[in-house]
């Protein structure tokens, strides 16, 4: 809360009574008009200054963002609600990780042959934080981390840690060794994940879906995937293909002609 919204609470006003008992001293005496001032001072002080705690302990909290919508409370977007692209199954190896930063997350997608489905984890391994991108499918169909070989399942956790003894007590079922796992789900051939890995997050696909494309599942329909790196951030872009107006001169002879006039004309306003 903000310190100065406190001062205006009631709570926080100095009390009448304290004003009239200053103006009633202040009568008596000629000396109790000059101390009333001060009194009033101090005790104004200690009135402003003391309940402060207890007026911001007693005010409602407030509202938390939620993620169960596209909106929070608050009517502003939440961007950890929403299913992103990962990219085309058509582009992804089932053989082998693939990293990506996604509005600045790191994660990795993998296909688990177990279940035959892509996952999408963290793309750091708990262990030393190596990116688990960097790793490889081993040969029972796990991830297993490039740094010292940790091997995780489907669901995160860890199955197999190679410097651990065998006849040891089991660690890698300790929970600190297991990575986050994203919800995630194809759609229109498209690798799709949900950016929150709590479990109360598990089942997000019975609540919200990704963006659905008719068109790309239509057979009568051409769709031409493509992916680009591009070295600046996504409101860039946008702001970008908003602006066509650029494109005859930043994209000559890719996109348009110039124009031959280099004068279109301007509007005069008749004057009266």
């Amino acid at each position: 809360m903000d310190p100065l919204s406190l001062l205006i609470l009631p709570r926080a006003r100095p009390s009448l009574p304290l004003r009239t008992a200053a103006n009633n001293a202040a009568r008596a005496s000629p000396s109790a008009a000059r101390l009333a001032p001060a009194l009033r001072w101090r005790r104004q002080r200690a009135r402003l200054s003391s309940p402060v705690s207890a007026v911001a302990a007693e005010a409602p909290p407030s509202p938390s963002p939620s993620g169960g919508g596209e909106e929070d409370s608050e009517g502003q977007f939440d961007w950890l609600d929403q299913w992103y692209p990962f990219a085309p199954v058509c582009d992804l190896d089932p053989g082998a990780p693939h990293g990506k930063t996604v509005l600045g997350l790191r994660v990795v997608a993998w296909y688990d042959r177990a279940v035959d489905e892509w996952r999408v984890f963290d793309d750091a391994c708990p262990h030393r934080l190596a990116p688990l991108s960097e790793g490889r499918i081993d040969d029972k169909g796990r991830l297993q981390c490039v740094y010292h070989g940790w091997c995780f399942d489907g669901r995160g956790s860890c199955q197999f840690i190679p410097q651990a003894p065998a006849l040891g007590p089991p660690v890698h079922k300790n929970s600190k060794a297991c990575v986050a796992s994203y919800p995630s789900v194809v759609q229109n051939n498209i690798l799709w994940f949900y950016p929150r890995a709590d479990a109360e997050h598990r089942d997000v696909l019975e609540r919200k879906q990704p963006p659905f494309i008719p068109e790309i599942d239509d057979p009568s329909f051409v769709t031409v995937y493509g992916i680009r790196d591009l070295s600046y951030g996504y409101d860039v872009l946008v702001e970008n293909l908003m602006d066509p107006a650029h494109a005859p001169y930043a994209h000559k002879g890719l996109m348009g002609k110039l124009p031959k006039n280099e004068d279109p004309g301007r509007y005069a306003p008749a004057l009266a």
